[in-house]
């Protein structure tokens, strides 16, 4: 199977993935000298980790898998509440996985956005809380909570759109693409959503359609209320900082200032963009023989 890697923030060691032991995948961190640390399970291949260093996810298909690093020691701490419809797709059409992407966490902690292929699930983070109980500490995973949302964009899988019925129910094979979610700086600006495609949110086990496709994007607060809207298209973003496109010009806005900075032209049709949490900066990947990427 392919090794996945996951570089960490002190640019000088990663976490390599690919070894399956007692039904259980994994990894084991590897500095630039070439020394390493013995497997760890991750709970699944390792693809992700915090701008920090402090916390590395695994999983597999729906499962999101909660580690922590200690120095270079991995610890397994707990998977993302499933809960249905306003979780992950497991399986669409029988046969094709949801794979995870990215996630990202919050720099107070806060909130977590987890990206699979075909959904965004936006929930509090880390998904564990702690209680006392008769002098122990229990762990908890959290499942219930006002901030959980569920995003996906009504795309065709193969050849027809999705009934609206379907949609309405949240069914695997309405999930066409993940959507464009953004994580924001603080509860009053939680996350904002692109409508480069009609783009649908589940909030419990109700499914609305919040944004059809050329509606701009739209941005919100903990409790879901829309506080701005754009005509621009929303491309990606990190905390402060978004990545939006007017009349074919790229520009960056931080929430916090309001301030706007162009950014150089790509030359070329953009199929992605991809922020870089802990910094301000992004990833344009562009169309052609080969693709091309330019960090900005």
């Amino acid at each position: 199977m392919p090794r996945d890697v996951v570089a960490l923030s002190d640019g000088e060691r990663w976490l390599v993935g690919g070894e399956w032991s007692g039904g259980s995948l994994r990894a084991h961190v590897q500095n630039a000298r070439g020394g390493q640390r013995p497997a760890q399970p991750v709970g699944g291949p390792p693809y992700a980790a915090s701008p920090d260093g402090a916390v590395v996810w695994g999983g597999y298909r729906c499962v999101v898998s909660w580690n922590l690093l200690f120095g270079d020691e991995v610890v397994p701490w707990t998977h993302q509440g499933i809960r249905w419809p306003d979780t992950h797709a497991k399986k669409l059409m029988g046969h094709k996985d949801n794979r995870n992407l990215w996630v990202h966490l919050a720099p107070d902690a806060s909130a977590c956005l987890s990206v699979l292929e075909h959904d965004v699930m936006l929930t509090p983070g880390p998904p564990l809380r702690w209680r006392e109980a008769a002098g122990i500490a229990v762990a908890e995973p959290l499942v219930d909570h006002p901030l959980r949302a569920l995003f996906f964009q009504s795309r065709p899988l193969y050849d027809e759109l999705p009934s609206d019925e379907e949609l309405r129910r949240g069914d695997e094979e309405a999930r066409g693409r993940r959507a464009t979610v953004a994580l924001g700086p603080s509860s009053e600006l939680r996350y904002a959503v692109g409508f480069d495609f009609d783009t649908w949110r589940f909030l419990g086990d109700q499914g609305e359609r919040i944004g059809r496709t050329g509606d701009g994007w739209a941005l919100y607060d903990e409790q879901h209320r829309v506080v701005a809207r754009g005509a621009e298209r929303l491309w990606a973003g990190w905390h402060r900082w978004l990545v939006l496109e007017a009349k074919g010009q790229l520009l960056r806005w931080d929430l916090e200032t309001d301030q706007r900075v162009r950014l150089p032209d790509p030359g070329r049709a953009l199929r992605e963009v991809f922020p870089v949490p802990g910094t301000p900066n992004a990833l344009l990947v562009a169309d052609g023989e080969p693709l091309t990427v330019r960090l900005v």
